[in-house]
C-alpha cells in the first residue's frame, strides 16, 4: 500500500482506534495498529511473527486487530461492500460463488 492511501484510511480510522495516555501505559499509536493489522490481512503472518516485527505483546495485537478491522469495516461498510437486499440478489451472489 502507497504512502497516500495509507494516510487516508489512518485518517478515516484513527479516531475510533486512537487510545489515550494513562500513567501507568503507553498505547500504541493509531498508526501502528493500522500497520499491524494491515500486515496481518495482507501476509497473513502470525501473531508471534508480527510480535517481533513490531515489538508488541501478542494479546496487545489480538486485540489491536479485532479493534481495527471493525473501525475499518464501519469506516468503509456503505463505500465497498454492496449487500444484497433481496432473495435474488443474494441467489446472484451464491451463483457467482458455485460458478468461480
Amino acid at each position: 500500500m502507497d504512502e497516500p492511501i495509507f494516510k487516508e484510511v489512518l485518517g478515516r480510522t484513527e479516531h475510533p482506534i486512537k487510545k489515550q495516555y494513562t500513567w501507568w501505559t503507553e498505547p500504541v499509536e493509531s498508526g501502528l495498529q493500522l500497520a499491524i493489522t494491515l500486515r496481518y490481512l495482507a501476509k497473513g503472518d502470525s501473531y508471534e511473527s508480527l510480535s517481533y516485527a513490531f515489538r508488541a505483546v501478542q494479546n496487545t495485537i489480538s486485540f489491536i486487530m479485532s479493534e481495527t478491522c471493525e473501525a475499518i469495516i464501519v469506516e468503509y461498510v456503505e463505500e465497498v461492500i454492496d449487500c444484497p437486499k433481496t432473495p435474488d440478489g443474494w441467489k446472484k451472489v451464491a451463483k457467482g460463488f458455485a460458478e468461480r
